[in-house]
């Protein structure tokens, strides 16, 4: 199995669906080739891990099975719009997929697959309705939620995919248009006015940013044609860069001071109606759902194609950043915090856990620094769930005074201002 990044799987599965999405022969004839083919764009030899045509205890025969990991039941083309009467015989399948006498376990994912559309089910969590549905079309933009044809841990993204990706538009057009008018010494200014305005995006729908500032502001400039934003956002901003407590009255009362430099040179920058208009669009999304690496092609976008490649600037795929994530944080975190036997013992896993620092020397918007810092909350979170069951269990009170990972434990090195903020 070779290691293949999420960016050639795309490319990978790009050409697969070029030869596939026009196919509408039968199952039997071409099944086989399909699935070879699938395999191959995940940079995995289906021969060395899955097996065709293995027989089942209902007397009849699973498509490819992926011991412990996958079932894979493919129906011919023609079948794609129907294939909720295909999923019984697909989840009987799961029942018989383990073997008590080897520990051989059921397969983790059942996937229902009519060439054209892939439905994706986890019955031994979640049996009333799959995790993912596509259509073959999709699957370039889709392939995470397929990860586990690597032995990876997949990724169900579609609807903050969606989202993320609507965002990213709407803000880069925004970008792009106010940059299509602007002089030379104003593109560095709408740089940050994009990010600024982003943050302030996120901040409002997580409830850090009150009164949603942004969206009033916007909605007064587009119904007063001589109120200035360059004045208006630009204040925002500029209330967001100091931790003066006299200028945040009105609809500024209770705005957070931002550290870290973001704010550091506020935005003014002056907008004509089309460009408020998407900004007020851009303030309608549920930011809570946009993944916070849209940073990440949002900075792409804003550098240029020159400067990208001065900087070796580029968008890491999160599949791509699990795959360090994982083995080198996640997993001998989980093993320590299993292998703890008292509480005594796990509350010293936490507080170690709590203390480790991560270095990104290369850190760009900080894409990798985000996903190092949610997992490493989940494992925190792990590890009081599983105090409080053990200091039951054992009869002990649980430390009272537990820590939490501080975000300060994170570093970056980056040699480009901009894409640091």
């Amino acid at each position: 199995m070779s290691i293949v990044s999420g960016e050639e799987i795309q490319t990978r599965l790009h050409r697969f669906v070029s030869r596939w999405n026009n196919y509408a022969g039968t199952e039997r004839s071409e099944a086989q080739t399909f699935l070879n083919e699938l395999f191959e764009a995940y940079g995995v030899d289906r021969r060395e891990v899955a097996r065709f045509e293995d027989p089942q205890g209902t007397g009849r025969i699973v498509d490819c099975l992926y011991p412990q990991v996958s079932i894979i039941e493919m129906k011919r083309p023609s079948e794609s719009d129907r294939l909720d009467e295909h999923r019984t015989q697909a989840l009987e399948y799961w029942h018989h997929s383990d073997d008590l006498s080897t520990g051989i376990t059921a397969a983790r994912f059942v996937v229902l697959c009519a060439f054209q559309k892939f439905e994706i089910w986890e019955p031994g969590r979640f049996p009333s309705a799959p995790l993912d549905q596509f259509a073959l079309s999709e699957l370039p933009d889709r392939y995470e939620s397929l990860y586990f044809l690597a032995n990876s841990e997949p990724l169900f993204l579609a609807h903050r995919r969606t989202l993320t990706t609507e965002a990213a538009s709407v803000i880069s057009h925004l970008y792009e248009m106010r940059s299509d008018r602007a002089s030379p010494d104003e593109i560095g200014p709408i740089r940050y006015f994009v990010l600024q305005t982003v943050w302030c995006l996120f901040a409002e729908s997580l409830g850090l940013l009150s009164g949603d500032p942004v969206e009033h502001i916007v909605d007064g400039l587009i119904r007063d044609p001589t109120r200035s934003s360059a004045a208006e956002l630009g204040h925002l901003f500029s209330v967001l860069s100091t931790q003066d407590q006299s200028v945040r009255g009105g609809l500024f009362f209770g705005a957070p001071y931002v550290n870290g430099g973001l704010f550091a040179s506020p935005a003014r920058i002056h907008l004509n109606p089309k460009e408020l208009a998407l900004v007020l669009e851009a303030a309608s999304f549920d930011w809570r759902d946009v993944d916070p690496t849209i940073f990440g092609s949002l900075m792409e976008g804003c550098l240029g194609q020159q400067r990208r490649f001065e900087l070796g600037a580029h968008y890491t795929h999160e599949v791509d950043i699990l795959r360090i994530v994982r083995p080198s944080i996640v997993e001998p975190w989980k093993e320590q915090i299993a292998s703890a036997a008292t509480p005594d013992q796990l509350a010293a896993v936490l507080n170690r856990l709590c203390q480790l620092q991560v270095l990104d020397p290369a850190c760009g918007c900080g894409n990798f620094l985000f996903v190092a810092y949610r997992e490493i909350r989940k494992l925190e979170f792990e590890a009081k769930l599983r105090l409080t069951e053990l200091s039951h269990s054992t009869g002990l009170n649980p430390p009272q005074a537990l820590p939490s990972y501080r975000i300060s434990n994170l570093h970056g090195i980056e040699v480009d201002e901009f894409t640091a903020m």
